[in-house]
């Protein structure tokens, strides 16, 4: 797995997790809305605030497995929430809309490398937000 290049403190391959409701397979690519027209979700998690900037151009992943599952309950698509194990590409970096605690990154594309379809949080979970899932 990739390590970001301003992480030299990483010392074993960290995994990185997107969620989402899309029907993709292992070995397909993950790409951003900018390239796949995919409307934007993010706003469903965000009820009546406005959710952090998000750009089309950008794949969202995360090393935090239950934060990528909050994502998938609320990514707004139609199908089953699922979580994928990624592949970024090189130009993986930390996503300056976040806090270093949330692990939040992005790149231009990431190759699927696993689907997970078992939640590892419940809806109502996802639904309180991050405190709920800050401990995995």
């Amino acid at each position: 797995m990739m390590v970001p290049a301003d992480s030299a403190a990483f010392e074993r391959p960290v995994r990185y997790w997107h969620g989402t409701r899309a029907s993709l397979k292992r070995g397909d690519a993950l790409l951003a809305r900018s390239v796949t027209g995919t409307p934007r979700t993010r706003a469903l998690m965000y009820p009546g605030v406005a959710p952090p900037a998000e750009s089309a151009d950008w794949v969202y992943v995360t090393t935090r497995h239950k934060f990528a599952w909050m994502h998938a309950f609320y990514s707004g698509a139609d199908g089953d929430p699922i979580v994928l194990l990624v592949e970024p590409d090189e130009t993986l970096e930390r996503d300056p809309e976040y806090s270093a605690r949330m692990q939040a990154f992005r790149c231009r594309s990431a190759q699927v490398i696993l689907v997970d379809t078992t939640p590892a949080i419940t809806e109502e979970e996802a639904a309180s937000g991050w405190a709920s899932v800050d401990g995995s």
